[in-house]
């Protein structure tokens, strides 16, 4: 009897709100122990309207009825016994209250369990939010989705306690988006039904079922529209007019992501700057199936970047920022945190109570300490340079894909092509050797494309374009233009390297900046290394795995000689970069540093090891190095013989 009290009371709660007077009743309702005397001052002493009172003396009422079962009936007895001769009214009020609380069917609705809204709904919804949180107050509606059972009697609460008219119509939003088709066909006919939201609940109408004679967007179009504001309210980046599909890589990422699907995990793409990782993350989750099915709480971009000092350690600063601005994009009543921890702690809540099976995407993040912070238990993508970025996450699912393949030649003159608002077939012969040179590079592509688009018939520009990429002088291609005329953030393409390099550990970047030594597109196994860098087998693989995970080395299938080595190449962009920026005669002396190591053999180049390097390279380096070395050759290799005195090779 009580549940059924409770509930009528709640279905006529507007009514009770307009015909009640709160100064009239409260005496009575204190006298009867049904309100404190602090209650009733505090009622008392807000300027609000007696309709605004009223509300908040039921509210008090039904939390009460917590603890206190016989609440309800007693005040329907207050009602009764002392209003009774003031009006006809309430005593019809009253009488409603128990009619509707048991008419047949009512309470069967309200145990309609939530269930999910079908993609149409959820645009629906989500294109029309800004209406309904800024023109609907919930007062005229709630009354109505409790009894049609929409809306539970908890729910009914937690939008009632909202401190704001917004913030009270924002709340049933977020709470009619996680219920079912059938709640959600309820809550539009409310609307309709309703003079002043009609034209409101026609406009959420398109999106209905058409077997309850609502008109229906085709299914291709409604995805289209789901998906654009999904990503749009999730601060995704929008496709660039100049975009070519990669639909394997992007396959590859989407099933990464759909076995999320039943548990919280991290999914890491990585690869060298240029290679298109953030183009292709924002392209895996632009699909509306699996926004739909996988991730129905929505996608949250946000963009890291670099967080170190100039000491070289995690900018917490900075750090507390980024997160900062996330929590309060998610949620603008919530206090900035004031701390890390806090912000972590924070973020966690947010997503968890908020967004459930959500989606964070995290940018172009750096180091593990940085992915750490936003290690907060939820759906987790990450594009990065940096393999490594999910070490310390703990997470029931850590999968990473590596982007190690830019374009093929097809691909690469289709997004030259793009660029200059041609098809490939109107491309000028200098086309293949710009693609062959750029090596696939979308990164490079798309610089070239972007300097050529303003006169994209100049043979002269063409040729000379050519010229440079053939020299390898990446760093003199420069788009004289605001950055933002492209897809890519820098201007050249030696910034991009720049960051990588100096975003390196001490440790590691005297040990890469020997890899000036190397000629372009040359083969070399770890092997060598152990002999240039003067490390043990063991320490040689580890930091060379380290520059491969941040992508500033590229894995290499192992040759046939060498198969038990991991073979290496160093992209031409990152040679390009190293000549640049290392003064000559420091690459001298690493030059030297090779040689040296190479002839601490004390002449024996018999005993020399056969990594596939020495023999073939050795010359070079002593050329390079500058100085006059006495070699006296005495050995026998497996293709020729030679046997001679000391000579002076310079």
């Amino acid at each position: 009897m009580e549940n059924k009290l409770r509930y009528g009371l709640l279905a006529n709660h507007g009514v009770l709100v307009i015909k009640l007077d709160p100064t009239a009743i409260m005496p009575f309702l204190v006298s009867e122990g049904l309100l404190s005397l602090d209650e009733k001052q505090v009622i008392d002493s807000t300027k609000a309207t007696g309709g605004e009172k009223t509300d908040g003396l039921l509210t008090i009422i039904h939390r009460r009825a917590v603890a206190d079962d016989g609440i309800y009936e007693r005040f329907l007895k207050v009602l009764d016994d002392e209003f009774l001769s003031g009006g006809q009214y309430l005593h019809e009020l009253v009488s409603k209250v128990y009619d509707d609380s048991s008419s047949p069917g009512v309470l069967e609705r309200y145990h309609v369990q939530p269930g999910h809204l079908d993609p149409n709904q959820k645009a629906a919804i989500l294109s029309n939010e800004e209406a309904l949180v800024s023109s609907l107050n919930v007062d005229d509606v709630l009354a109505d989705m409790v009894s049609l059972g929409v809306l539970s009697l908890d729910e009914n609460e937690v939008i009632r306690s909202g401190a704001t008219f917004r913030d009270r119509a924002r709340r049933l939003v977020q709470i009619i988006y996680r219920k079912s088709s059938q709640q959600f066909v309820h809550f539009v006919q409310t609307l309709v039904a309703h003079d002043v939201y009609s034209a409101l609940g026609q406009r959420l109408l398109m999106v209905g079922e058409t077997n309850k004679g609502f008109e229906a967007a085709s299914q291709g179009e409604c995805d289209r529209k789901y998906v654009a504001e999904v990503l749009k309210r999730g601060h995704v980046p929008p496709r660039h007019s100049v975009f070519v599909d990669r639909p394997d890589m992007i396959q590859s990422i989407r099933s990464q992501l759909s076995q999320l699907k039943e548990t919280d995990g991290w999914v890491v793409v990585h690869g060298m700057a240029g290679f298109g990782k953030t183009i292709l993350a924002a392209e895996a989750i632009r699909h509306a199936s699996l926004l739909r099915d996988v991730f129905p709480g929505g996608v949250h971009w946000l963009p890291v970047g670099q967080m170190v000092t100039k000491d070289g350690d995690i900018d917490q600063a900075k750090l507390l920022t980024r997160l900062q601005n996330l929590i309060v994009r998610l949620d603008d009543e919530v206090a900035r945190p004031p701390n890390l921890e806090a912000a972590t702690n924070t973020l966690q809540k947010i997503l968890s109570e908020k967004y459930p099976r959500c989606l964070l995407v995290l940018d172009d993040i750096w180091s593990p300490e940085v992915a750490l912070a936003f290690s907060v238990r939820c759906c987790t993508m990450v594009t990065s340079r940096n393999s490594a970025v999910a070490s310390m996450v703990q997470a029931p699912i850590v999968s990473s894909m590596e982007i190690s393949t830019g374009f093929s030649e097809e691909e690469g003159k289709l997004l030259l092509a793009q660029w200059l608002n041609r098809r490939p077939s109107q491309l000028p012969k200098e086309a293949d050797s710009v693609i062959e040179c750029c090596r696939g590079s979308p990164m490079v592509i798309a610089l070239i494309g972007a300097i050529l688009k303003k006169n994209p018939d100049s043979e002269r520009k063409w040729k000379l374009i050519v010229e440079k990429l053939k020299k390898k002088h990446f760093h003199s291609i420069k788009l004289h233009a605001p950055v933002n005329e492209w897809s890519y953030q820098h201007a050249t393409l030696n910034a991009s390297i720049e960051l990588s390099v100096e975003n390196l550990p001490p440790r590691l970047q005297e040990l890469f900046e020997m890899f000036v030594v190397f000629d372009y597109n040359t083969l070399v196994s770890s092997r060598a290394l152990e002999v240039i860098w003067n490390k043990d087998s063991l320490e040689t693989e580890e930091l060379l795995m380290e520059l491969v995970g941040l992508s500033l080395v590229q894995k290499a299938p192992p040759s046939d000689d060498n198969s038990e080595y991991i073979v290496f190449v160093v992209h031409d962009i990152v040679l390009d970069y190293l000549q640049q920026h290392i003064q000559p005669e420091k690459q001298v002396e690493h030059h030297s540093t090779v040689v040296k190591r190479y002839t601490e053999c004390e002449g024996a180049y018999a005993h020399l090891p056969d990594d596939g390097y020495v023999y073939q390279k050795l010359i070079g380096h002593i050329a390079a190095s500058g100085t006059y070395v006495a070699v006296k050759f005495c050995f026998i290799s497996s293709m020729f013989t030679f046997v001679g005195d000391s000579y002076l090779l310079g």
